[in-house]
């Protein structure tokens, strides 16, 4: 039997009112319960912002990889989150397939699996990898220069699947978005795309906790677009966004009952995002 998926609340707002609605739940008896994580990091340190003129002979300007300290401080994260960072234990990493990202996640999801701090040896059975061009970069020429406007961007896939270790890549899974978007994208835009595909991608694996690496605004939006009247300030390389929710299950699995989403990120930065009211915001800009 297909599952049917409720939500106790909307997140999904109505912008033209900010109304929130709520699902029509049917009677359920004997529900079991489970919390389900999604965790929304940005890529770790970029090359060009170290060395600009490295976007001068680029064939690809709009995608640079990490430098050397942006790989190490996403296997240094990594293995933080394999010693229970978050308490929470990583089932799925969901990748933007921007180079970026996808050496950030490569290097979690090996530090991960690795058995004994022993990168030799690992265990690919403790977390799958799929890619969702949802979570790219915001689809604009300030990000992605002339690019966006000759609607240029591709990926080699197979190339990029074949940085993680053997074995982790979900080839079965399919993205909630089969394009970064139809139109050149402002940051609103940019924005409803971010929440739309983080409570997608939520929905399409409710049994699992997720980890979605992607790019700033990703990050700002899995606070900002999550709570009300909220300001994000401070995103930082490798920084990361909490969610949590409440996932109520049927036995026999035909009905899934997803509660609201919280936001579990500290507004004190100890992640590496910061957030205020947005009546403070002057004080940040």
């Amino acid at each position: 039997m297909k599952k049917a998926i409720y939500h106790r609340y909307n997140q999904e707002r109505n912008v033209s009112n900010n109304s929130e609605t709520m699902d029509y739940i049917p009677f359920q008896q004997d529900l079991q319960e489970r919390e389900q994580h999604i965790i929304v990091m940005r890529h770790g340190d970029r090359l060009d912002t170290a060395q600009p003129s490295w976007r001068l002979t680029a064939k690809r300007p709009w995608d640079p990889p990490l430098l050397k300290l942006g790989k190490s401080r996403a296997f240094n994260l990594g293995k933080l989150m394999k010693k229970d960072l978050l308490s929470v234990q990583i089932d799925r990493v969901i990748v933007s397939p921007f180079i970026r990202c996808v050496e950030t996640a490569s290097e979690i999801v090996t530090a991960l699996c690795t058995i004994k701090d022993n990168v030799d040896f690992y265990d690919p059975s403790k977390v799958k990898v799929c890619f969702e061009l949802g979570l790219s970069e915001i689809f604009n020429s300030r990000n992605l220069g002339t690019a966006a406007l000759r609607k240029v961007i591709s990926f080699d896939l197979p190339k990029l699947e074949a940085m993680f270790p053997a074995g982790t890549v979900d080839h079965t899974a399919e993205p909630v978005n089969q394009i970064i978007s139809a139109r050149v994208e402002s940051s609103l835009d940019a924005m409803l795309r971010y929440t739309r595909v983080i409570r997608e991608l939520a929905d399409k694996y409710p049994y699992e906790n997720l980890l979605l690496v992607t790019h700033k605004y990703g990050v700002v939006t899995a606070v900002s677009g999550f709570m009300d009247n909220t300001y994000v300030h401070r995103a930082d390389v490798c920084g990361y966004s909490h969610l949590k929710r409440k996932i109520s299950f049927s036995p026999s699995d035909d009905v899934i009952i997803a509660g609201k989403y919280e936001v579990m990120t500290s507004k004190t930065g100890e992640s590496g995002v910061e957030y205020c009211p947005l009546s403070e915001r002057a004080l940040y800009d």
